[in-house]
């Protein structure tokens, strides 16, 4: 038959059967079924058989009974495995599945009474719904799958003791619900589900998620009145390969023994690389414990495993397997919450137990990565299991653990996260508080572990114990007592991080590992919260050590009251015992400033130091970072390899006004309580800022003896002073020493900004010693660079009180750059200090000191360089030069200052000193107010090396006052002076004594530059030789002054002596002597007794040697007197200048030459001859163009004969180069040089 909700009229089909699940007699096939919703027709071809063949999508039949016996079978004929058939028990009897269910859709059954599928029965469906719950048909038909429990009927449950299997999903929802029997639904869902209304979800992905809404409250029974301890139990076989498992109850009340209970078997393993995941919830009020086994493995080549969450109110665990590994990579286990807590989508239990006999497995079998475990309560969690994560047997690393009670943790468990080709993962542990002591598992309370324990877990996995619990007032303090001895030798790490701080007092955490591969050995982080009276991380006669794994310590205080630190080290050490690229490095990191203190060292070989921290806020004393009282910092490596340090510090803001010692970085104390910093061949780097808040806020300070010292490694210091404060300097050294063998040292300070006064770029004072004692090449050199803050008295470099620069062959190089405006600092300020170079030879060091760039303002008294107070600056043999620039003085040397050269050998040191000042260039003052006992003036000198002063200023380029000297004993002394007024000033009386000359080489010279006599004041400084005129510093260097003796060099050049040339007379064929034939003008010589005789008088004697070049083209043997008057040339000739007058040469003398007087009578003969008298021996004869022509004079048989040697005749009328020579019996008359040709020659 068809039945429709259309029919009008019914058709029932009453079996007799009996209610009692206990009889266990058979059961009818469902009766008296009305089609409400959709269409369909109910038969039963045999009384073993019920079929439903429902033609519409959606199906909704009221039945008054829906039970099937145990030989029946009821089957659902659908036209797609997507329709749904709602089958809907309105009669008082449970539904008993006993026999067989088939559908290739979709069922539902929902009967409030109770569904039982007992332990013969058989279901095959595409989906599965059974519930004690209703649902409505508008719901229903909408696709609202919302099922609400019926307020008039009481807490039924749905129980399967058989076998369900579902291709698609399984939903069994009611007050309670228990498995014992089988449900299979691979590649979808299974869900049991517990409470008094849930909704239904299918999702795009084939899988159903099922909400519970609403708890359920009071008992539940099943169908034979037993009261049912569990809301969801599963004591059987779930499995849903591919897919998912969830178990899911709300209870109203906790009044039962769980809402959720599983000891039987769950598994959702991978499907082909699909994952399988398994939910096992409690809701608020619910416990949740597992004692079986859930499992979602991924077994096959490339499938990873599962996700398995176990959570509740309270989780518990006991003889339980879970158990999410994977052939390439493990899954995930959640129970009792995410990690630390966090993940939103996973309810926290307030409690969880895990006993003894369960193992928690996530293991990559193959490849890749372990898998994530976590233990997880808001409140106490105890476990005392096993965790296994491991990494893939041929790649992969260990997966990571997490095993946490937010507020308390009981832990004795054990977790394997190694990996045998890749890096261990990390377990972590993360109570309110945490005690580790020493000892075994026994006694063991709530947040404490042994250090037993952690060696051994330690040796399988990177350990993080963390405390944070803000919100429940946890103490999230890590306590280390006594005894506790942590040694291991994996390469795996111990992090202790506690959210308020660490107290470790006499006890040892020491990794052994030499591993080539970088890894971290101990972490320490205090974040310093919940402030309060104590340090971040505080270390109390222990020892932290690694070899190869690094060590890194992070802190922060809670307040900066006392002495509360970031970090503080008391008579503890860090230390790194590696060698080799691999060593281990130390970190240390710190809010509220680090403190070593009471001996407390962090020591290396080859492992990298670095210590930063910044100070806090309190009343006073907040540095950034603290060496002192007989602390260290130690590096000893030799080689490329050895250990570097890197300090860096912010000081805070302590408030007091007077003395706010926020140094950014402070090395401290004197004596046998002294703090350093040294190292063999690593190099050593100290940078530091000071804070804001009262005064004396030093970038860095050092007022430690053996502050800094090195064998070959460089030092570099770097300090800014704070600004808004005064006395705060950039590098200050008080009493401080640093030193170096072949390490360069540099200093870079820069004084306070903005405001204040004496606020220094680097400033050494009382015993302060920079030295380097290496020797050779090689050397250590010394570089020190300041600037100067923006205030009174503020100086780029002052050294002051005793502090001293030495080195042996390293060069030291002092630069202070000040660019004050409106103030009284000075470029490079020394006041009784000593800067030596005492090596000898050709390596031995040079100093250079330059202070310039410096722009004082109005009425400032800013100095280039400012020596005084029995300053002195020495060398051997190395040179030394000051470079000064100023608006006002360019080098002031004052007070009985000394700035000496004593080498006595070819390599003896040079001087040179510069200045360039607005006012004056250098000024050298002999007395002060208060001179030094027994060295009242101050002088620049020398035993063989050579001195240069170059000064220019508008007021005085080189000033000599008070006596202030330059002397020299063998080496040559030069001055140069530049001044729109007087540019060299000298008030000395000494007279001509040399003992009492301001300036005076005994057996060398000395030579003063100037632009003109004029501009100087001379002090009766006697030269005893001229000057000389016309020569400049720059083109005129003193090398190329060859004149000897002591001198004047002036720019202004010497009036010119003139030299004409005079007249004179020569009779052809004769000769002439014309050297003598000019006369000398004499200049107006300067006048030198108008500058008190310093130098010699000039005169027409003494201002040239030599004599000028006098010649005239008359002078040659065939000149003849046609061309007459010949010009005498005066030239240079041999004329030397002496000391710079230059020469002027007039050529205006004459030579006149005449004819001769002899006289004689001849024939011609050749080719137009003719014959002449004449009263000379000039004739004019035309002769034939032969090459041998002969002219006869008749005077004797032979006559005379001129022989013509003609070359290079090019013209046919041109000039001849050769001569013709007239002889009479042989004996030449005179020669002529010019041949005209061809037609004519002429002879005169």
């Amino acid at each position: 038959m068809i039945i429709s909700n259309g029919l009008k009229q019914s058709f029932y089909f009453t079996f007799a059967v009996s209610l009692s699940f206990i009889s266990g007699s058979a059961s009818a096939n469902p009766a008296n079924g009305q089609v409400v919703y959709g269409q369909a027709t109910i038969s039963n071809p045999d009384a073993q058989n019920t079929v439903i063949n429902q033609s519409s999508q959606n199906l909704i039949t009221n039945w008054q009974t829906f039970s099937i016996g145990q030989t029946e079978t009821t089957t659902f004929n659908q036209p797609n495995s997507s329709a749904i058939a709602l089958n809907r028990v309105i009669g008082g009897d449970p539904s008993k599945i006993l026999g067989s269910l088939k559908a290739n859709g979709q069922v539902f059954i929902s009967n409030p009474s109770g569904v039982l599928f007992g332990k013969n029965a058989q279901v095959n469906v595409h989906g599965l719904m059974a519930t004690t719950h209703n649902i409505s048909d508008e719901d229903f038909k909408n696709g609202n799958y919302k099922f609400t429990q019926s307020s008039t009927y009481p807490n039924a449950a749905v129980i399967n003791k058989g076998s369900i299997e579902a291709a698609s999903y399984v939903a069994l929802f009611g007050a309670a619900v228990e498995n014992s029997g089988t449900i299979v639904a691979n590649l979808g869902s299974v869900s049991l589900a517990a409470g008094k209304s849930a909704t239904l979800d299918f999702n795009g992905d084939g899988l159903i998620s099922f909400q519970v809404t609403e708890g359920i409250d009071g008992e539940v029974k099943d169908t034979d009145g037993n009261v049912l301890n569990d809301r969801v139990k599963n004591s059987g076989l779930i499995r849903a390969n591919g897919g998912q498992v969830q178990l899911t109850a709300m209870s109203a009340a906790n009044v039962i023994r769980s809402v959720v209970n599983n000891d039987g078997i769950i598994e959702a393993n991978t499907v082909s690389e699909k994952g399988g995941r398994i939910f096992l919830g409690g809701g608020d009020n619910g416990v949740v414990t597992n004692s079986g086994s859930l499992v979602a493995v991924g077994d096959d080549a490339g499938e990873i495993g599962g996700n398995i969450i176990v959570t509740g109110e309270t989780v518990q665990l006991t003889n339980a397997l879970v158990d999410a590994s994977g052939d390439s990579g493990g899954g995930k286990i959640n129970i009792g919450g995410g990690w630390q807590g966090n993940d939103a989508n996973i309810k926290n239990a307030s409690d969880t137990t895990v006993d003894e006999n369960t193992v928690l497995k996530a293991n990559a079998k193959t490849n890749g990565n372990g898998g994530t475990v976590v233990v997880w309560s808001d409140g106490s969690t105890e476990f005392h299991g096993n965790i296994s994560a491991t990494g893939g047997s041929d790649t992969g690393n260990g997966g990571d653990a997490e095993i946490s009670g937010k507020q308390h943790l009981f832990n004795t468990g054990y977790a394997n996260l190694r990996a045998s080709n890749g890096s261990f993962g990390t377990l972590l542990l993360d109570p309110g508080t945490v005690t580790i002591q020493d000892g075994d598992t026994t006694n063991l309370g709530f947040d404490t572990f042994n250090d037993a324990y952690l060696i051994n877990q330690l040796a399988s996995a990177n350990v993080n114990i963390t405390t944070s619990d803000t919100a429940n007032f946890g103490d999230e303090t890590i306590n280390i007592l006594s005894g506790v001895d942590i040694t291991w030798g994996e390469a795996s790490t111990l992090n202790l991080s506690a959210g308020r701080n660490i107290i470790m007092t006499s006890a040892n955490i020491e990794n052994t590992s030499t591993s080539t591969t970088p890894f971290d050995a101990v972490i320490m982080q205090a974040l310093g919260t919940n402030a309060g009276n104590y340090s971040g991380i505080r270390l109390g006669a222990s020892t932290i050590k690694s070899s190869n794994g690094d060590i890194r310590l992070t802190g922060s205080s809670g307040n900066t009251l006392g002495a509360n630190r970031g970090i503080l080290i008391g008579a503890s050490e860090i230390s790194s015992v590696g060698t080799g690229v691999n060593a281990a490095k130390i970190t240390l990191d710190a809010q509220g400033g680090v403190e070593l203190v009471f001996g407390g060292r962090v020591t290396s070989i080859d492992g990298d130091i670095n210590i930063t921290g910044s100070g806090g806020v309190a009343n006073s004393d907040t540095v950034g970072v603290t060496i002192h009282k007989s602390s260290e910092v130690i590096s000893t490596g030799t080689g490329v390899n050895a250990a570097n340090i890197s300090i860096t510090g912010n000081g805070g803001n302590a408030s007091n006004a007077l003395n706010g010692k926020n140094y950014g970085v402070w090395i401290g104390d004197t004596g046998s309580g002294a703090g350093s910093v040294s190292s063999v061949d690593g190099t050593i780097l100290v940078i530091g800022t000071g804070g804001l808040g009262g005064d004396q806020n030093h970038g860095v300070f050092i007022n430690s003896s053996i502050g800094l010292s090195s064998g070959s490694g460089d030092i570099t210091v770097t300090g800014t002073g704070a600004s808004l404060s005064n006395f705060s300097n950039g590098v200050h050294l008080q009493g401080g020493g640093i030193t170096s063998g072949y390490g360069n040292i540099t200093l870079n300070g820069t004084g306070g900004a903005t405001g204040g006064q004496d606020n220094h770029g680097v400033y050494l004072t009382g015993t302060s010693t920079i030295s380097s004692t290496g020797i050779g090449s090689d050397a250590a050199t010394i570089n020190i660079n300041g600037t100067a803050g923006n205030g009174v008295d503020s100086s780029a470099v002052f050294l002051t009180s005793g502090a001293g620069i030495t080195s042996v062959d390293g060069d030291i190089t002092i630069m202070g750059n000040n660019t004050l405006t409106g103030a009284s600092g000075n470029g490079v300020e020394l006041a009784l200090a000593e800067i030596s170079s005492t090596g000898t030879g050709i390596n031995a060091a040079n100093i250079n000191i330059i202070g310039g760039d410096v722009a004082g303002g109005p009425g400032s008294f800013a100095t280039g360089i400012d020596l005084s107070s029995a300053t002195s600056i020495t060398a051997v043999d190395g040179g030394i030069t000051l470079t000064g620039v100023s608006n006002t003085t360019g080098i002031r040397i004052s007070g009985g200052s000394q700035i000496a050269s004593t080498g006595t050998s070819v390599n003896a040191g040079v001087i040179n000193v510069t200045g360039v000042g607005g006012l004056r260039g250098v000024i050298i003052e002999g007395i002060e107010f208060n001179p030094p006992a027994g060295n009242p003036s101050s002088r620049i000198s020398s035993a063989d090396g050579e001195i240069t002063v170059n000064g220019s200023g508008s007021f005085a380029g080189v000033s000599l006052v008070d006596d202030g000297e330059i002397l020299s004993t063998n080496g040559d002394i030069t001055i140069v002076a530049e001044s729109t007024s007087t540019a060299f000033f000298n008030d000395q009386t000494g007279g001509i004594d040399p003992s009492n000359l301001a300036v005076n080489s005994t057996n060398g010279r000395w030579l003063i530059y100037t632009s003109d006599p004029a501009n100087n004041t001379y002090g009766g400084l006697l030269s005893d030789n001229q000057a000389l005129w016309g020569k400049t510093f720059d083109a005129d260097a003193p090398a190329s002054i060859t004149q000897v003796g002591n001198r004047y060099v002036f720019e202004t050049a010497a009036p010119n002596i003139t030299f004409t040339s005079t007249d004179a007379t020569l009779t052809a064929g004769d000769s002439i002597d014309l050297s003598s034939n000019f006369s000398v003008t004499s200049p107006t010589f300067i006048d030198a007794s108008a500058f008190g005789n310093v130098f010699t008088q000039d005169d027409m004697t003494n201002t040239f040697t030599g004599s000028p070049s006098i010649t005239s083209a008359g002078t040659e043997p065939t000149t003849n007197s046609t061309g007459s008057p010949y010009s005498i040339d005066v030239t240079s000739g041999s004329l030397v200048s002496t000391n710079g007058y230059g020469f002027v040469f007039d050529s205006t003398g004459e030579l006149t030459v005449i004819g001769s007087t002899d006289s004689g009578t001849g024939t011609g003969t050749g080719t137009g001859t003719e014959t002449g008298v004449g009263t000379d021996l000039g004739m004019e004869t035309s002769v034939s163009t032969s090459s041998n022509p002969t002219i006869l004079l008749g005077l004797t048989p032979t006559g005379m004969e001129a022989s013509p040697f003609v070359e290079n005749c090019t013209e046919a009328k041109g000039v001849c180069d050769s001569h013709y020579s007239w002889e009479y019996e042989g004996v030449s008359l005179f020669e002529r040089p010019e041949i005209n040709m061809p037609s004519e020659m002429t002879y005169f």
